[in-house]
């Protein structure tokens, strides 16, 4: 069991390294495959030894072994997050086709997460393919969300309430209070978590977003409706009431 869990972790770290290349080529439309990890100031290229994920920003002591520029520690946060997520995935749900489609949905809420927390932004070639996946879930696995129509029952209510959200708040402030971004995305998940545990995860998602608003104010660090974008409070939300719902799912197995 352990060994299967160390397994499972290196295999989610992997990825959350790869995540992070996405996060910072992505939005400047860099390539992702084929140009090795660099330094992000000499851009000299790191060494394999160095780019195993955790391990290596630790054996650097978080530095460039060039230039000495510090490497941020989100990195290694990140990898160790993926890593925490798959071994908590075996541990907990297995790898049945369930287990398998969730485990797809949770990572890519962690990377929308990545990228509009660094960018401000949700991209299109994300949160579109994510809407017609989740429309999939209730046709493939039935008796999950309620029928074969609950996945798009929960996308158009989901998606629906917060694009009122969207739209009073621009009435209310004169401008736009709520990218369409986090729309989609909140479509999306509405997709694959039906409509109870989609309104479930916008709750939670308002509560967290409620809770990081006060304490960013508190930090006098709030100027600008930008100061905290909505899209990693989405994710949160998304990822517990999804673990709720694969929860209540096995127990009724």
């Amino acid at each position: 069991m352990i060994m299967r869990l160390i397994f499972f972790f290196l295999l989610g770290s992997t990825l959350g390294s790869f995540f992070n290349v996405v996060v910072a080529r992505f939005p400047k439309r860099q390539d992702l495959v084929y140009t090795p990890s660099n330094c992000p100031r000499c851009h000299r290229p790191i060494p394999f030894w160095l780019n195993v994920p955790v391990l290596g920003w630790l054996i650097a002591g978080g530095r460039c072994r060039d230039c000495r520029v510090f490497i941020p520690l989100t990195y290694p946060l990140v990898e160790a997050a993926f890593g925490v997520l798959f071994a908590a995935q075996a541990l907990c749900f297995g790898w049945g086709p369930v287990s398998l489609v969730y485990l797809l949905f949770f990572t890519l809420l962690g990377l929308l997460a990545l990228l509009d927390a660094e960018t401000h932004r949700l991209y299109d070639a994300f949160t579109l393919p994510m809407i017609v996946a989740g429309l999939l879930v209730s046709v493939l696995f039935p008796g999950l969300l309620g029928g074969r129509f609950g996945s798009a029952l929960g996308s158009l209510a989901c998606g629906g309430a917060l694009a009122l959200v969207a739209w009073a708040g621009s009435r209310a402030y004169g401008r736009e209070a709520m990218g369409w971004g986090d729309v989609k995305l909140m479509a999306a998940m509405g997709g694959f978590l039906g409509l109870r545990h989609g309104l479930e995860a916008l709750l939670l998602a308002s509560l967290i977003g409620g809770l990081a608003g006060a304490w960013v104010l508190l930090l006098g660090r709030g100027k600008g409706r930008d100061a905290l974008p909505f899209g990693p409070c989405l994710a949160a939300g998304g990822i517990l009431s999804g673990a709720h719902l694969l929860l209540k799912a096995a127990s009724l197995a």
